[in-house]
């Protein structure tokens, strides 16, 4: 940890206000969505019959949330004959998980979305259907250029003696440990920029990221030097659900409901389908890597079981 200290200390601490404001990737002007049976020049008439949806997220304009921002609205849509129109709109300041609970939980945002563990669903309340079909338990490495065959030839036993990178309040942090994986951690606001730097300098050796998320953030500028390493996939079971305050239980039904219209008819699966993350992810399962099992303990067990799409 000493290590991670002192190159984080040599990175640019910002705060999360201003990390937003300083990447155009990361943020855009707000944008009301409306549901079509609503003209919105009659809002402020109907306003009263509307379900006003507030969503937070880690970035309000990259290509790898979009495609949930896309899902909600669609489950938003495929429901108003049964629950009425609605608006949606980003909430104004992105931030980590951790905050984004605290949001719903304060009733300053409706709805989230998060890989699953028993804390989350302790403290908000899990919509469960699957967004990814486990998609983000598949990962792959990022690893500095200079260093794509570090890794090489390396078994499960040699690759824990190597040093892992990931956020600090990830689930996949505490997997990794669980598994006797080495694991230093970076703060969400670092992260973004800081872990290119810490596996050029070799002070880390890898950072695993999920196979839908991987080609998106490696063709990020501050990640030029980085590569995905071609030997190893960790695979562990998880899930991604949208996640909404306690007491938002009619928001909980809607999503729930929509969801299943969407997987039922086919949509979800076409959905996913489209998305250019999900494509790129199923070229790099078919590579031939290393594969590791991973046991996932913090994996909540559903009360009722997901549809399948």
């Amino acid at each position: 940890m000493a290590l991670i200290d002192r190159a984080c200390a040599a990175i640019v601490k910002i705060s999360v206000a201003s990390f937003a404001l300083l990447l155009g990737f990361y943020t855009h002007a707000q944008v009301t969505r409306t549901s079509p049976t609503v003209d919105e020049s009659d809002l402020t008439e109907h306003k009263n019959h509307i379900q006003h949806v507030v969503y937070t997220t880690i970035s309000n304009s990259s290509v790898i949330q979009q495609y949930y921002v896309d899902l909600l609205e669609r489950a938003l849509l495929n429901t108003v004959d049964d629950f009425g129109p609605f608006t949606l709109n980003s909430f104004a300041v992105p931030m980590n998980q951790e905050r984004q609970i605290k949001t719903l939980l304060s009733e300053d945002a409706d709805v989230m979305w998060t890989m699953t563990t028993p804390a989350r669903e302790a403290a908000v309340l899990a919509v469960k259907e699957p967004l990814l079909d486990g998609l983000l338990g598949k990962r792959v490495f990022f690893v500095g250029r200079e260093q794509v065959n570090a890794l090489k030839g390396l078994d499960t036993a040699a690759l824990k003696r190597k040093t892992a990178v990931q956020g600090r309040a990830w689930p996949d942090t505490a997997i990794l440990q669980h598994n006797g994986f080495k694991v230093s951690t970076i703060e969400w606001y670092d992260w973004q920029f800081g872990v290119a730097k810490l596996l050029t300098s070799q002070t880390v050796d890898y950072f695993p990221r999920g196979v839908v998320e991987a080609h998106a953030e490696l063709a990020l500028p501050h990640n030029a030097e980085l590569v995905i390493d071609p030997y190893h996939l960790l695979e562990y079971k998880t899930f991604i659900y949208f996640f909404v305050a306690p007491s938002n239980t009619a928001l909980h039904e809607r999503l729930s409901d929509g969801l299943r219209r969407m997987k039922a008819s086919g949509e979800f699966s076409r959905m996913l389908a489209s998305y250019p993350g999900y494509l790129t992810a199923q070229q790099l399962l078919k590579e031939n890597r290393t594969r590791h099992q991973l046991e996932n303990p913090f994996f909540a067990t559903a009360t009722e079981q997901p549809s399948q799409p």
